[in-house]
């Protein structure tokens, strides 16, 4: 029967206490076990290597207390866990934010007023999002906790108070004027590119997405599209590495992110137009190489800004088209698994825009009501 402080009364009779140990390399807790014959003995031998657990702690050299070395650490444990790209995006956060303003601190002394002065930092004088900044805090949590299992009673109880997002910044969608506009630009030069750019508009594509697309992933008989892959550029982790990014494909970013996408009658007329007969074709060039997200963002940029618009990405033309699909009363579960998102609510709150218009008929249908 266990009588709390993890000790426990053993079948045989006896008593059996569990401590933490030092961790292994990567952090990950190990146990040590004592045994006695009483529940008093127990607790007895527990307090005294507890205490020695806590005092080699403190012992510990200088150099081995440092934030930096902890942020290491937590890097190599996840090297092999998770995509490369996401492990890049953690090397980043690391490198740019942490290390800088945090890396250099002894770990004993860090507390709840430096991490919200490091998230002023981050905030006022990085000029970063509050979406971004509590990506970082969360992967600092991360760090700070493996830090405690190495350093166990030595470090103070630090409290992360995450930034919220009180005003909120309003995603860029195109009204219907700005869609004929710029539809009715690629249409007129109907290259690759103009192709690749009416066809995320039309599907709600990520640009990894369209830039990774083949022929090969368009079945025009079925008149469906299917996304398996996407292309991104990723700073390499080695510091030494020349260049220090380069651009990789690999899977689609998540497991609901790999779908298949049914195609309208006018978007499947507007693929068989443009089939080059050939499967191993990217959509987006026209060859058998692709384009990279960045040099396509360019490309986007250039188009627009003949059209006169502003602020437009392909992101923007993703939330456009989640916009126009709900603007016709798609079914919210159908939209959130066509753009790929693991849960309606995504979609929703982050990818549907109602126009001013769009609110002005729904308030036209309880005009009635309200008499």
């Amino acid at each position: 029967m266990a009588r709390g402080e993890n000790i426990f009364r053993r079948k045989d009779g006896r008593w059996e206490g569990r401590y933490f140990r030092e961790p292994d390399e990567d952090g990950k807790r190990r146990y040590g076990y004592l045994y006695g014959s009483s529940y008093e003995e127990v607790k007895e031998k527990l307090d005294l290597v507890r205490a020695q657990v806590r005092e080699r702690g403190r012992n510990r050299k200088a150099s081995d207390l440092l934030l930096s070395v902890y942020c290491d650490r937590w890097l190599t444990s996840r090297r092999y866990r998770v995509k490369e790209s996401t492990f890049n995006q953690y090397c980043r956060m690391v490198e740019d934010h942490i290390l800088p303003r945090l890396g250099k601190m002894d770990v004993t002394e860090l507390d709840t007023e430096t991490i919200d002065c490091f998230t002023e930092a981050l905030l006022e004088d990085d000029g970063l999002s509050v979406s971004t900044v509590r990506e970082i805090l969360v992967q600092l949590r991360a760090i700070l906790r493996m830090a405690e299992r190495f350093c166990p009673g030595t470090m103070r109880p630090i409290e992360i108070n995450y930034p919220k997002d009180f005003e909120g910044r309003s995603k860029r969608v195109l009204t219907r004027e700005e869609q004929n506009c710029l539809t009715d630009a690629l249409m007129t030069d109907l290259t690759p590119l103009n192709f690749g750019i009416l066809l995320t508009l039309h599907a709600g594509l990520r640009v990894g997405e369209i830039c990774a697309l083949r022929w090969e992933n368009l079945n025009l008989e079925e008149k469906t599209l299917e996304v398996r892959n996407t292309l991104q550029r990723i700073r390499d982790p080695d510091p030494d590495a020349t260049p220090r990014t380069r651009v990789v494909a690999g899977p689609a970013k998540t497991r609901n992110a790999r779908r298949d996408i049914p195609l309208n009658d006018t978007t499947a007329e507007l693929c068989r137009r443009m089939d080059p007969g050939n499967p191993e074709i990217f959509v987006l060039t026209g060859t058998s190489q692709p384009m990279e997200p960045r040099t396509a963002q360019y490309a986007l940029a250039r188009i627009v800004d003949v059209c006169g618009l502003k602020g437009v990405h392909f992101h923007t033309l993703r939330h456009t088209f989640a916009t126009r699909c709900m603007e016709q009363e798609f079914e919210p579960k159908a939209l959130s698994e066509i753009l790929g998102h693991a849960n309606v609510s995504t979609t929703l709150q982050g990818y549907v825009h109602p126009s001013m218009e769009t609110k002005r008929q729904n308030m036209k249908k309880v005009e009635g009501a309200m008499q």
